[in-house]
């Protein structure tokens, strides 16, 4: 069973933008990436920052992931999330993410983690 691609959703013109949030541990990474005189680190802080963007038009980059292919790790969050999509930021790197809903408030989207292409493999299962 592999990861199938999910088409991207066309950019919104109409309300207002999408809220993004990240859990508290991607949270502190990207605190951590954004204070790094680290030319890799700055690197890494574009890239996340621009398919933050992609999430705030509307648009959902990536491909779902199955559910017998999550770790553990992210069926222990405090709230269960309804599911888990997987986007290549480069070659070297993958970023997890839910889309999440609180009716009646508009859908948002979690950023669980980033890591690179070698730590997802090993924690999906992949080899």
């Amino acid at each position: 069973m592999g990861l199938h691609r999910q088409s991207e959703a066309p950019q919104t013109t109409q309300g207002k933008p999408r809220t993004v949030t990240g859990t508290q541990e991607f949270d502190q990474y990207l605190k951590r990436l954004r204070q790094s005189t680290n030319s890799q680190d700055k690197y890494l802080v574009n890239l996340i920052d621009n398919t933050i963007s992609l999430f705030q038009q509307g648009r959902n980059p990536g491909a779902f992931v199955p559910r017998d292919r999550w770790p553990s790790k992210y069926e222990k969050f405090p709230e269960p999330i309804p599911c888990l999509i997987v986007n290549r930021l480069d070659d070297n790197y993958r970023m997890t993410y839910s889309l999440v809903a609180h009716p009646p408030d508009p859908q948002f989207v979690c950023i669980i983690e980033v890591m690179t292409h070698k730590e997802y493999n090993q924690r999906f299962g992949y080899k």
